[in-house]
């Protein structure tokens, strides 16, 4: 039974990681005859409605990768049960593959409309990346940034944004959702239903019914002359480089740098800025909008930090923590790790709730700590 439990879990993990690379990669090679001008011109002169054109290729892939997987998988169980009379958990395992093929039609889905946005196959390709990438570097920033202005004072838990982040804007995140209630379920030998976490299933879902109708309407816009083109679509480079020179900056926050570093990380995110517009135009050439466009994002985006810093996190904190609370203490003295406080009233209480929480504090008095 271990063994076939240890089989199993190797199975279902590297189908999973079998859809998460098929999600990404059959968009690109299934629209890839709307990138080529010696294919986009055939297929458009067919005599077939555009939404019919797009319906089958859009579905195919999905039901030749899904069918053979599930296919397998149910008739592997028959055998199974056949030769050793048991298969444990085989009605959860699959339920869980089915939520699986849900979450590889909603990255695909929202794949095909990044496909679709643009001209080159080369397009493709960059943009499928860049939509796994930047949500990542973006989340990283957002979480540094909140960390450096929330007050750290060990009054308050700062609240962990980033895995929220990344499950909002990489849905490629269900399969891990799914990973983990696989998990859960041969830890505790049935499915937890309320340890899976709904919302954002559901939110995958309602994603990729959006993507598949954006998909749809970009496909019968598109124009056969503009294979080939550079890519101009606000969605795919522009939106992308944005975001993550936003999210470069938030990480590389120059306001506390002294003016060396300062200077070097600016030039570094410069070159990274010119780099990124190189491959969106494919050309190096630098013109004066870029540079001002640098700079401004620069100016505003260090500008919103600083003045976030100079307000407290715009007044947050001060609704984070009541001071008032904390009105008993003096002042604070101390030589380097050497730290404590003067307080007005009796620290005994303080202490021992600290002490049953994993905290050990040590009182000269007391009123002192």
């Amino acid at each position: 039974a271990n063994e076939l439990i240890s089989i199993t879990q190797t199975s279902f993990i590297l189908a999973l990681c079998t859809l998460g690379i098929l999600a990404a990669v059959l968009p690109i090679f299934t629209f890839k005859f709307s990138h080529t001008k010696k294919h986009v011109d055939t297929f458009f002169a067919i005599p077939i409605n555009r939404n019919h054109l797009f319906k089958s290729h859009f579905i195919a892939p999905i039901l030749g990768t899904c069918i053979p997987i599930l296919v397998n998988y149910l008739l592997g169980g028959i055998i199974v049960v056949l030769f050793r009379g048991d298969f444990v958990n085989y009605f959860e395992l699959l339920f869980l593959l089915l939520l699986a093929f849900v979450i590889f039609a909603v990255v695909y889905s929202i794949n095909t409309y990044f496909v679709l946005s643009t001209n080159n196959v080369l397009d493709s390709v960059i943009i499928t990346a860049g939509i796994v990438v930047i949500p990542l570097i973006f989340s990283s920033a957002v979480s540094i940034f909140m960390e450096s202005q929330i007050v750290r004072t060990g009054m308050v838990e700062i609240y962990p944004i980033t895995d929220e982040i990344i499950k909002l804007l990489l849905p490629y995140t269900g399969f891990v959702l799914i990973a983990d209630a696989f998990e859960n379920m041969y830890a505790f030998i049935s499915i937890d239903f309320e340890g899976i976490e709904w919302f954002y299933i559901l939110y995958y879902f309602a994603l990729g019914i959006a993507f598949y109708y954006l998909s749809k309407k970009t496909f019968k816009k598109k124009k056969g002359e503009n294979a080939e083109q550079l890519t101009t679509s606000f969605v795919t480079y522009p939106l992308m480089i944005n975001v993550g020179s936003v999210s470069l900056v938030l990480l590389f926050n120059i306001t506390q740098m002294d003016f060396i570093t300062a200077v070097l990380v600016l030039v570094a995110l410069f070159v990274a800025y010119i780099i990124a517009q190189a491959i969106a135009n494919r050309s190096m050439t630098l013109n004066v909008k870029m540079v001002l466009r640098f700079i401004a994002l620069i100016i505003v985006v260090n500008g919103f930090n600083y003045i976030s810093k100079q307000t407290e996190f715009f007044g947050i904190n001060r609704q984070v923590i009541d001071y008032t609370k904390y009105d008993f203490v003096e002042t604070r003295r101390g030589l380097g790790l050497m730290q404590g406080l003067v307080c007005n009233k009796p620290v005994g209480p303080i202490l021992n709730d600290c002490l049953e929480n994993g905290l050990i504090l040590i009182n000269a008095g007391a009123n002192n700590k």
